[in-house]
């Protein structure tokens, strides 16, 4: 079984790196894969795909979320899909097989559908931006989506 561990990587005379290390929970001592490059910056969310168990998410504050096969170890050939949210994201996650939603710190909501390795390059796309829905889930924030086949809930916060 993997498990993903982000965090900050430091290194003399340079700045931090976000990492994401996958580790197998039966020998834990070393890391079976080590992702460093594919984030500019802190990596806030990582999820294993509901029904491919090689595949990995992972979201960020640089506005990427990251797709990697984990059977790879080359992290340039890991990495299969990109998505640029254009803004921090604060939670991303698997929706089913073929989505992925994503949601930036400004409550910017949107689903995107996985490329299959012959889909061109604007299968990057959102499939369905929802745009800031605090207002339409009369609430300040949102905390998560949780997936429930064939729909999904929303855990949203208010300050007031």
């Amino acid at each position: 079984m993997l498990a993903c561990f982000c965090g900050r990587l430091s290194l003399q005379n340079r700045d931090e790196l976000p990492l994401k290390l996958l580790r197998d929970t039966r020998n834990a001592s070393k890391p079976v894969q080590a992702y460093v490059e594919s984030h500019n910056d802190t990596v806030t969310q990582v999820a294993f795909h509901p029904t491919q168990q090689q595949t990995l998410l992972s979201g960020a504050t640089d506005g990427l979320v990251s797709i990697f096969d984990t059977t790879i170890s080359d992290e340039d050939d890991a990495l299969v899909q990109v998505l640029n949210h254009y803004g921090a994201d604060h939670c991303a996650g698997f929706l089913n097989a073929e989505e992925v939603y994503a949601v930036s710190t400004d409550e910017q909501l949107s689903v995107y559908t996985l490329s299959k390795p012959t889909d061109a390059e604007d299968a990057t796309l959102p499939v369905t931006a929802f745009g800031d829905v605090r207002e339409q889930l009369k609430s300040s924030y949102v905390v998560d989506l949780f997936p429930n086949s064939p729909s999904a809930y929303i855990a949203t916060g208010d300050t007031s």
